[in-house]
């Protein structure tokens, strides 16, 4: 499907809109950065101050018609993390960071509550400052071209200063890691070779602290022992094949696990998807899956994708629901406040 893309993109365009966000904005890191940037002042009328719009006006009101979309955070994750004073003597690893479009931009507090469980843990974390988007968006529009651009940025970005791990929070990035970077840059020796060392070194962070860490068991279990279902992304579990680890952390860290419905089936999110592709067919997916989360009786709902809490907290908000959506990471490093 991906190669159709391409080869429709190639002959017939993406369109004048992507084609001058892609080629022309998303290649241009310190261009890209900046409009955001921008963004996040021309917000406000909408925002109101707040970290959800609940309102729209005029064309745009029906994406918010049954979700709240969360804004742009004032300081970008790059701006943060320098701040932080990493203690962490002897340490056990020194990760980069990957942190994806939405961890810099939107839940900037997920990267550094990353860093704080992962400090805890006797791990440094850096953020290389080159990084770029993952180019999925690109790539799944048919934009080949920009995909090798922004693989090859990020390939050189994340190997600069030769980490032992490259830990991502967002599935996405995670398999454009692993996966993508090494399909796209495959007709290059030079870069293959890099793309390769780059997969090696990927991991989704709950993995990391399950499987490499073997940290479950050093995780401070709260007291609360409030009631948690989990809801699988589907990058996470069927790309990236992580399941168990997320759960078991969250079960070791004092919550207590209740499986919801469909644990597995989709949020509906799916990048542009549901915005400009079909966010009708989009709301019926996002239906099903909060009625799910709210019949398993939680209190709170985990996930480990960006973009899935990007849907579900916005969906869960509109609906007045009580059921709090986290990621996991945020989670536990609630647990060592």
């Amino acid at each position: 499907i991906l190669h159709l893309r391409s080869v429709i993109g190639e002959e017939e365009g993406i369109g004048t809109a992507k084609s001058l966000v892609f080629k022309k904005v998303m290649r241009n890191r310190r261009l890209f950065h900046r409009l955001i940037r921008t963004a996040s002042l021309l917000q406000k009328p909408v925002s109101r101050g707040e970290r959800s719009i609940r309102h729209l006006p005029a064309y745009f009101s029906s994406l918010t018609e049954w979700r709240t979309l969360p804004t742009i955070a004032e300081s970008p994750l790059r701006d943060l993390l320098p701040q932080i004073e990493q203690k962490v003597d002897k340490a056990r690893y020194r990760v980069a960071f990957f942190g994806g479009c939405a961890n810099d931009f939107i839940y900037p507090e997920m990267g550094t509550d990353l860093v704080k469980v992962l400090n805890r843990l006797g791990v440094e974390v850096y953020y290389p400052q080159e990084q770029n988007c993952c180019g999925i968006p690109a790539l799944y529009s048919g934009d080949r071209e920009t995909m090798v651009e922004l693989a090859e940025q990020n390939v050189k970005a994340m190997l600069a200063a030769n980490p032992d791990y490259v830990v991502t929070t967002c599935p996405t990035c995670t398999l454009a890691l692993q996966r993508d970077f090494v399909e796209q840059l495959r007709d290059n020796p030079v870069w293959a070779q890099k793309a390769e060392e780059l997969a090696e070194k990927t991991i989704d962070v709950s993995a990391f602290i399950h499987n490499v860490l073997e940290a479950s068991e050093q995780l401070p279990a709260g007291a609360g022992g409030e009631k948690l279902t989990y809801h699988d992304s589907c990058h996470l579990r069927r790309g990236a094949g992580v399941w168990r680890e997320p759960r078991t952390l969250l079960e070791k860290s004092g919550f207590e696990l209740v499986e919801m419905d469909h644990a597995d089936r989709c949020c509906g999110f799916g990048g542009s998807y549901s915005f400009t592709s079909h966010p009708s067919i989009s709301r019926e997916i996002t239906k099903d899956k909060v009625n799910d989360i709210i019949s398993s009786g939680a209190e709170l709902v985990a996930m480990d994708c960006p973009g899935c809490l990007i849907m579900l907290r916005g969906a869960l908000e509109k609906k007045g629901s009580a059921v709090r959506a986290a990621h996991t990471i945020e989670l536990l490093a609630e647990r060592l406040a």
